[in-house]
C-alpha cells in the first residue's frame, strides 16, 4: 500500500479518548478542508470523480448515514505535514461535532486512493506488542469456563517463547469484559458470545471480514490501538476447501462452480458461514430455520454488510416446510448429477421440542436423504451431534467442528503477535487440542461424548 493517512473512530466504550491520524508526505493537490469552508453539508452530498465526502462522527459514537454508510470509507493517500486541515486534526484530542474531509484532487495512483474499511494491510497497522513482556489473553463470553480455547493457544505460547497466558474470561456483561481489556497486560481476546456484536464499538477498526458479517472474534493490538478482526470465517472455509480438494474440486479464485450452500440456524455463527460460503463459490444458499423473523434478519444483515465491501450477495432461500426441501431434492434427482451442497449446521445439538424446532428438523433430514455434499458440524456438545450421525449415514461427507477452532490457530497468533507460524508448530498446537478432546471423550463413562466447547 502506498503511504496513506488512516482516519480511525473514537472508541464509544471509552478505551480510547483521542482519534490517531498517521501522516506522511504525499501530494494531494488542492487537498484536504474543513466543513467550515463549505457551509452547509448537505450542499455536498455528490460524489463524482475527484470528489469524495467522508463522513466521520467522533464525537464517542457514530451514527447511520444514508448517503455514505457512515465509517465505511477509509482515506488514503491524502495526506500532507503542510496541509492546513491536516495539520488542525493532528491537535485534535476529541471531536465533539461532525468532520467532512473533501478530496477536491482527481484521484490518481500518484494523489488519492480510497478503500473500503477493512482493507487496510496488517504490516500497516504498526507493531504489535512483544511477546517477551508478561501478558494476558482470553476467551472471553458467557459460559466459557470449561472451553478448551487454553489448550491449544498455551500450546502456541509456549512453542514460540511468549509470557503470554491464555485463560478463559467467563463473564456475563460486556462491563465485565471490558475491565479486563483495559488492563495494562491485556494482549488480546477472543470474543464470543453473546459479545462478538456487543464488542464491536470496543474497537478502533475493524477487519473486511468484520465489516461484512458485523461480528469479531478476535480484538488485538497495534501501536497500543485495538482493532478488531473475524476469522469465523477461516475456520469455516478451510475444512471445507481441505475436503473439496480431497474430492479433487477444482476451486478457483472465485470459488467452485457447480455447488450451492446450506446454512442450518439462522444466528451470529450464520453469518460467518454465509461469508465463507460466499467466498467459496457459492451463489445460492438455504436456510433451514424454526424462526422466520431471525431469517429474514440474517438476509438484511447479509445483503448489508456484503454490500459495504463491494462483495456479492448471494441468493438466500428459506426453507420452511418438508415440501419445499423436497421441491429441491426433486430438482437435484431430476439431472444426471445432484447439485453439490456445502452445509454448515451452527445450531447446538439440542432435541427438537417445539412444533417450529420439528419442522426443521424434518426438513434438514428432507435435504440430508435426498441430496449429497460436505457438512461441517459447528456444534460441540456433544462432539458427534444427531446432525454429524445423520448426514453420515446418508452418505455426506463430515467435519467435526473441532477442526473450526484448529483452522484459526495461525492467523489468530498472526494477529495476536505479528508473528507467523510454521504449519508444524500449528500442527502441534491443534494436536493437543484433539488429545485433549479424545480424552474427555474417554472419560465419559456413559460412552457419550462430553460437551465441549473451544
Amino acid at each position: 500500500m502506498q503511504p496513506g493517512v488512516v482516519v480511525r473512530r473514537q472508541a464509544r466504550a471509552g478505551i480510547r479518548r483521542s482519534v490517531q491520524v498517521r501522516c506522511r508526505a504525499c501530494h494531494t493537490g488542492q487537498g484536504l478542508r474543513l466543513a467550515s469552508e463549505f457551509g452547509d453539508p448537505a450542499s455536498l452530498k455528490s460524489i463524482n470523480a475527484g470528489r469524495l465526502l467522508v463522513h466521520i462522527h467522533c464525537s464517542g459514537e457514530r451514527r447511520p448515514n444514508s448517503d455514505y454508510e457512515a465509517g465505511s470509507k477509509v482515506v488514503q493517500n491524502a495526506e500532507s505535514e503542510t496541509n492546513p486541515a491536516i495539520k488542525a486534526i493532528k491537535g485534535m484530542v476529541s471531536w465533539s461535532s461532525l468532520l467532512f474531509l473533501n478530496i477536491t484532487s482527481i484521484c490518481s495512483p500518484s494523489t488519492i486512493a480510497i478503500s473500503k474499511m477493512g482493507s487496510i494491510p496488517a504490516q500497516d497497522e504498526g507493531a504489535p506488542p512483544s511477546i517477551q513482556d508478561a501478558g494476558q489473553l482470553y476467551l472471553v463470553g458467557t459460559g466459557v469456563s470449561h472451553a478448551m480455547a487454553p489448550v491449544i493457544h498455551n500450546s502456541v505460547a509456549q512453542q514460540i517463547g511468549s509470557k503470554w497466558h491464555f485463560s478463559n474470561l467467563d463473564v456475563q456483561t460486556k462491563e465485565e469484559a471490558l475491565k479486563y481489556i483495559r488492563r495494562a497486560d491485556f494482549k488480546g481476546c477472543v470474543p464470543t458470545m453473546p459479545l462478538k456484536i456487543q464488542l464491536l464499538d470496543a474497537v478502533d477498526e475493524v477487519d473486511r471480514a468484520a465489516q461484512a458479517i458485523g461480528a469479531i472474534n478476535n480484538i488485538y493490538q497495534r501501536d497500543g490501538q485495538l482493532l478488531g478482526a473475524n476469522t469465523d470465517w477461516i475456520g469455516i472455509l478451510r475444512p471445507l476447501q481441505k475436503e473439496m480438494a480431497r474430492q479433487g474440486v477444482q476451486i478457483s479464485a472465485q470459488g467452485a462452480s457447480g455447488w450451492q450452500g446450506l446454512i442450518v440456524g439462522a444466528g451470529g455463527a450464520s453469518r460467518a458461514a454465509a461469508y465463507a460460503l460466499t467466498k467459496l463459490g457459492c451463489q445460492t444458499i438455504f436456510i433451514i430455520n424454526r424462526d422466520d423473523d431471525e431469517v429474514k434478519a440474517l438476509v438484511r444483515d447479509v445483503q448489508k454488510g456484503f454490500t459495504s465491501v463491494s462483495m456479492q450477495v448471494p441468493t438466500i432461500e428459506h426453507l420452511r416446510t418438508v415440501e419445499e426441501a423436497q421441491r429441491v431434492v426433486s430438482q437435484a434427482t431430476g439431472t444426471t448429477q445432484p447439485p453439490s451442497l456445502l452445509a454448515v449446521s451452527c445450531v447446538p445439538d439440542l432435541e427438537p421440542k417445539s412444533e417450529a424446532e420439528k419442522r426443521a428438523s424434518a426438513v434438514l433430514e428432507t435435504v440430508l436423504t435426498g441430496t449429497k455434499g460436505i457438512l461441517l458440524e459447528m456444534a460441540y456438545k456433544p462432539r458427534i451431534t444427531r446432525t454429524f450421525l445423520s448426514a453420515q449415514t446418508h452418505g455426506w461427507r463430515v467435519i467435526e467442528g473441532i477442526h473450526v477452532i484448529a483452522e484459526q490457530v495461525q492467523t489468530v497468533w498472526r494477529l495476536f503477535s505479528g508473528i507467523e507460524l510454521t504449519d508444524g508448530q500449528a500442527r502441534t498446537a491443534q494436536q493437543e487440542l484433539w488429545k485433549q478432546a479424545a480424552t474427555r471423550d474417554e472419560l465419559n463413562a456413559n460412552g457419550i461424548p462430553e460437551p465441549l466447547s473451544v
